[in-house]
């Protein structure tokens, strides 16, 4: 126990760090779960299939460069790009980025939501 003159401090800084980027990665899972919703409601559905490809690819994670990164999107079929953007026959149907440019804007309000102790 300190005495009257003198003050303790205890660095948890670590922690602090851990907490933190545990609420990026909470707050981008989130974003991008939200972005997958979105997408499926408003991509053009002929067969359900690219539709049903719609999803989270690659969780959000923390790599050695302490950058924090996932991916989301229609990776498992071969014609989602060309809806996306169009082709000389077909007029674009973007669903991809209308859902990224509708959510990626909360991002930062979900990372602080996480930060603060919310779900």
């Amino acid at each position: 126990m300190p005495d009257a003159g003198n003050l303790e401090v205890n660095w948890n800084g670590d922690a602090v760090i851990d907490q933190y980027n545990m609420s990026i990665i909470k707050g981008m899972t989130k974003t991008m779960a939200d972005c997958v919703i979105n997408a499926k409601d408003i991509v053009p559905v002929d067969t359900g299939t690219l539709r049903n490809s719609i999803k989270i690819i690659n969780f959000p994670k923390t790599d050695t460069d302490g950058t924090v990164s996932g991916t989301w999107g229609s990776a498992s079929v071969n014609y989602a790009l060309w809806v996306e953007i169009g082709t000389s026959r077909a007029s674009a149907q973007p669903y991809l980025r209308p859902s990224a440019d509708k959510h990626y804007p909360k991002l930062k309000n979900h990372i602080k939501s996480f930060a603060r102790g919310n779900s």
